[in-house]
């Protein structure tokens, strides 16, 4: 079993002509192509537009406060329909890429990515925003809208399940992601990314890969996320990243 993988951006594979290949992955026979600094920013080929890739994300949040949460929910439930479909091959890969037992990928990380997305198709269902007499004057609203762009970096310990946890909640909540899985273990989030493309918007969910000091440093010093979830080691670029955050 041999793969070459392509990036996912704006739901669709692409090589991208000026990308390069991670020697290492050969070893999980497998060729992973490497992002390059100027992705995020330039325009992407596959977009058909000259917008770069993160301000047409922004873009596509509009789309997100748009389709209702009913629908959005169906969305949810149909990937964790389509992942247990797949629940097999998912498991395989799991195993090739990760390394874990194949009794594990199959009984816990496949069925628990599925059930994530269940999860928060139903949340989803029952959050509300609120209304609030302060006093006889003022009435407080607080309306629960998406953050924008989402930025996601997971290790490589557990590539899908972390995927699952890191996707369904941004989806659910209306926003747009671009997640940077680890250089070690990257098949399996782009095999769930074929999935997602059978449901979702183009764009909502975008993948890049590439080893983490090149192009998750990129992710982490662009300016156009709005928001970071990074999940592994403390590398010197991430904890440096953090400390420049404010802290609120």
């Amino acid at each position: 079993m041999f793969w070459t993988t392509l990036l996912m951006l704006n739901i669709n594979f692409t090589s991208m002509a000026n990308g390069s290949k991670d020697p290492k992955a050969k070893r999980l026979r497998a060729i992973i192509l490497v992002m390059e600094k100027n992705w995020l920013n330039s325009s992407m080929p596959l977009t058909q537009t000259s917008m770069p890739l993160l301000k047409l994300l922004n873009k596509l949040i509009n789309l997100g406060k748009k389709v209702g949460v009913q629908e959005r929910s169906t969305m949810l439930l149909k990937i964790a329909d389509l992942i247990d479909e797949n629940a097999d091959h998912l498991a395989l890969v799991e195993t090739l890429d990760n390394g874990k037992p194949l009794r594990e990928t199959k009984n816990v990380d496949v069925p628990a990515s599925s059930d994530h997305f269940r999860y928060f198709a139903g949340v989803i269902r029952a959050e509300e925003g609120t209304a609030k007499d302060l006093d006889d004057n003022t009435l407080s609203l607080t309306l629960k809208e998406p953050i924008g762009v989402v930025g996601q970096i997971i290790p490589w310990n557990f590539p899908i399940l972390m995927a699952a946890w890191k996707i369904a909640p941004a989806i659910a909540a209306g926003n747009t992601v671009v997640i940077h899985p680890s250089s070690s273990t990257s098949l399996s989030l782009l095999e769930l990314a074929k999935i997602l493309d059978q449901v979702l918007p183009a764009g909502v969910v975008n993948v890049i890969t590439g080893r983490g000091s090149d192009s998750g440093d990129y992710m982490l010093k662009h300016p156009g996320f709005n928001k970071l979830a990074f999940t592994g080691s403390r590398l010197p670029s991430a904890m440096k990243w953090l400390k420049k955050q404010p802290r609120n």
